[in-house]
This record gives C-alpha cells, structure tokens and sequence, in this order.
C-alpha cells in the first residue's frame, strides 16, 4: 500500500506461482485507490476479490498449506473471482465494540467464457466485540448465458449468494465458523 496522504492511497496485491511446466504465472488479485472520507467512510475503486466470505484471502494460502480448506472455492463465489467496480465502506465506532457496513458494486468476470456477467451489488455488515465477531453478507449478480457458438441461451439469469461468518475465542481456543448459500 502506497500512502499519498492522509486520505488517499493506492494498494496492490497478487500472486506468483510457478506451475508444473516450470512457468511463472503472474496474477494481480487487489488493484485500486482508496479514499478516506471524514465520519470513519472509505471509498475504493479499481479490482477487488469478491468479498462474500472473509475467507477469500485464504484461497490461495492451500497451495503451501494443504490442511487448510479455502471458504470460497478457487473458483470464486458463483464463478466469480473477480470485480471490477467501485465499494464504500462505513465504519462506525462505538464504546466496546463497532460495527462496519460495505456496499460493493461491479462487473465481474466469470471463470466460464459462456458466462457474461451484467454486473453485481453487493451488502455485508460485521460487528465485533472483543475477541468476538458476526459479519453476514449478501451479492446479487445478474447474467446471460451463452451455447459454445455464442448463441444466447438467456439475457436474465440472476444469482442469489449469502453468507454467515463468525470468530470466537473460548477457554483459549479461536474458533471460526461460517455458512454460505
């Protein structure tokens, strides 16, 4: 991350593998500008991974760590990866605990050619105290679909996903579990 000033800064983030042909394969994961507003409001623009679980990050961490199983399939949520757009994220600080509210929306790129993505919206909300935390989150993708020779099968599918994550410590031990639809 790359600090302008105060309010502005530009982060990127990717990843470098080398596969079984012995090539380096280069992938930009995080690329965008962020804005600090006043009253604890951030706004960014650029590629992001989609945020439906905080797992996402893991998602590439079970390439050296086989014991460790991704929330999100490498495959993304629905089949995407990847979005392209804009999100603003409000937090709000309270006495012992707070709250943070994020609103993304994009086009993301489907991991299938046949698949054209319209665009997605989506809303999550966490809330922490201590050691503990809720975050619950919801996307809405809208689609068309498309035969081999790209002919179009249908110009209004929609997606529907939703997540429940939670983090707890009890008698020193951190659990984290989560669902997803």
């Amino acid at each position: 991350e790359y600090q302008f000033n105060d309010n502005f800064s530009a982060f990127l983030q990717g990843s470098v593998f080398l596969d079984g042909n012995n090539s380096v394969k280069t992938e930009i994961d995080w690329a965008y500008l962020s804005y600090n507003f006043k009253n604890d409001i951030t706004a960014r623009l650029g590629k992001f991974q989609i945020p439906l679980l905080s797992g996402i990050e893991l998602r590439k961490v079970g390439f050296s760590n086989l014991w460790i199983r991704p929330l999100i399939p490498g495959t993304g949520a629905s089949g995407n990866q990847y979005y392209t757009g804009m999100d603003v994220i409000k937090r709000q600080i309270l006495e012992n605990s707070n709250w943070e509210f994020q609103f993304s929306a994009g086009k993301a790129k489907h991991t299938l050619g046949d698949i054209n993505n319209k665009g997605i919206q989506l809303f999550s909300a966490k809330y922490q105290s201590g050691d503990f935390w809720i975050r619950s989150a919801v996307m809405h993708s809208d689609y068309s679909v498309y035969t081999p020779r790209n002919q179009l099968i249908t110009d209004s599918g929609h997606s529907i996903l939703g997540s429940l994550e939670s983090e707890f410590v009890l008698d020193k031990f951190q659990f984290n579990i989560g669902y997803s639809a």
